[in-house]
Formats: C-alpha cells, structure tokens, sequence
C-alpha cells in the first residue's frame, strides 16, 4: 500500500518526465507500448510510474497480469495533465508566432485580388510578425530569401521544393459597363487596351496565339497592376489578365470576360509556390502553405479551387 507523503514541497516539485510518461502509460494503457513511443524499456517506464505515485501518495494504475488499467484517481489525474499540457502547447506556440517573423512574397495582382482572406486567417490564428513583400519585379533571381514566396515565372518549375498553383488562363476581360460594346475582334480596336509593362502575357502575343493580325489603334501601358485594375474599375477599357487574379470580381460580376466566343484564352503554367527548404517541417510555414493553396491554387479551367 502507498503511504501519502508529508512533504508538500515534494508533492508540488513533480520532475516534468514524470508527468510524460505518466500520459503516454495512461493514454496506451500499456507500460510497454508507452516504452515503446518514449523509447524507453518497460521497466524504466514502471520505476517512472512508480516514482510519480510515491510522490503523490496515491495510486495511479491497478496493475493486471495481462496489462495495466488507469485507477479513478489516475483518470482524473489525466483529464488534468492532458488540459495542462494543451495550454503548454498553445503557450509555446503562441510565443512561436509572436517572435519569429515569417517573409512572404506575393505578386501585386495576386497580393491585391486573392490575399485579403488569407490576412484574415493569418491574424484570426494570433500571428504577429509577418513581412509580406510585394512589386512588380519577378523575385525569380532571389526567392530563396523568403520563407515562402509565390513565383510567376515557367522557369520555377526547374526550382526545388516548389509546388504548381495551377494554370493561368488569360483573356480580355472588362468592366460589367463596359461588356455590352464589346462583340468582336474589331471592337477590341475601337476600345482603349490596357497593358502593364510588367505583365507576364502581352496583347501581341494574345493575337498571335488566336492567330490575328495586332492592328490596335488605342493602347495605355500602365508599370503597376494596381492601376491597371482601377482604369478598369472606372470602365475605361479592356485589359489582359489571369482568370486567376480576377476570380472573385469575375463570381461577384464586377469583371466580366468579354464577349468573344471563338476566341481562346492564352494558357501558361508559370505560378509556383517556393518554400523555404530549411522552413519545409515548421508547422507555422505548412499552415501558410495550406492558405495559399485554398486562397490562390486553380483547378483545370484556371479558376480558384475554391469557386
């Protein structure tokens, strides 16, 4: 029989490991299936067990021939570890997300378009030192200096530990004011085209893959997505984008693509997901690699997976 000790210093001065064995014992049932997770032999496991009730003055577990089952004390023993060792787990994780600074690259069009809800999820989860980076200059040449970083380039393919977001479909899309007056190639050449000089898709090329002539009369070239997007917000004419940054205007009936039924849409396979190989196991890197895929990952029409 276990005599209660005296000592309260002793009862209050319980050795960590003690406790840990004491979960894996309680929630396997077996010393020896728990020696065999903590990489212990069965007997150390035992003399843990053993120590812990001692100094507890209780006992914890009614031991058979065939095995051990858990006391009423030890059951409420392990509702208390296992809540203690919840609020351990999210104390150092929440210390883990408030002091290490996670960076991220993100493309204009995408960072603006696509990447509100994954901000909101960020912050819903307590993250508090996050580095979004974002312009307009491929960050092709120096990815590697983020812990995650959203690349459009074909060549990324070549690049380690990068995934496929899937493909981009381009086609000239507009204002909802603006659809009704544009029915045919030679409507294109009445209407002002937008161009963004850092754009990975180009209206010459766009005619030459639907093999007509580029005759346009009118063109605006813009150096930010961003202001491209705006001379569309106001109606003022026709751009050329992938159907993945224009995937929430496009379902909320904003943008519409125009009305051009033999006319095909540029496909590129260029938009790749780089994580940092050094970051690839860091459970706060695979939550944000899960949001990017959910927020910004298309299917086979190249619109979000999540439509």
């Amino acid at each position: 029989m276990i005599k209660p000790k005296l000592s309260r210093s002793l009862k209050h001065n319980i050795p960590l490991n003690l406790i840990n064995v004491f979960l894996a014992a309680a929630e396997q049932q077996s010393f020896k299936i728990a020696a065999d997770k903590l990489c212990l032999t069965t007997s150390a496991v035992s003399q843990s067990i053993k120590k812990l009730e001692d100094r507890m003055g209780v006992s914890l577990f009614t031991r058979r021939t065939n095995g051990v089952a858990l006391t009423p004390l030890g059951v409420e023993l392990l509702k208390h570890v296992k809540a203690g060792m919840s609020e351990i787990e999210k104390g150092m994780d929440q210390i883990t997300k408030s002091n290490n600074t996670i960076s991220i690259f993100c493309p204009p069009g995408i960072a603006t378009e696509l990447m509100a809800p994954f901000v909101s999820k960020v912050i819903a989860e307590g993250y508090q030192n996050i580095r979004m980076e974002s312009n307009e200059q491929s960050c092709i040449e120096h990815y590697d200096k983020y812990d995650i970083a959203i690349i459009l380039d074909e060549s990324a393919k070549a690049i380690d530990n990068t995934c496929y977001l899937g493909p981009d479909y381009y086609f000239p899309f507009c204002h909802k004011t603006l659809y009704d007056q544009i029915n045919s190639i030679e409507d294109l050449y009445k209407t002002l085209l937008f161009c963004n000089d850092h754009g990975k898709v180009n209206w010459k090329e766009w005619f030459a893959y639907n093999n007509i002539a580029y005759t346009p009369h009118k063109t605006l070239t813009f150096t930010r997505a961003s202001q491209l997007l705006s001379a569309i917000d106001n109606g003022l004419g026709v751009g050329l984008e992938s159907y993945r940054v224009l995937s929430n205007k496009l379902k909320a009936g904003e943008y519409c693509l125009c009305n051009l039924p033999h006319l095909k849409p540029l496909i590129k396979d260029m938009t790749w997901l780089y994580i940092n190989p050094n970051k690839k196991d860091n459970k706060q890197i695979s939550f944000f690699k899960n949001l990017v895929l959910t927020f910004c990952a298309t299917g086979v029409t190249g619109k979000i997976n999540t439509e």
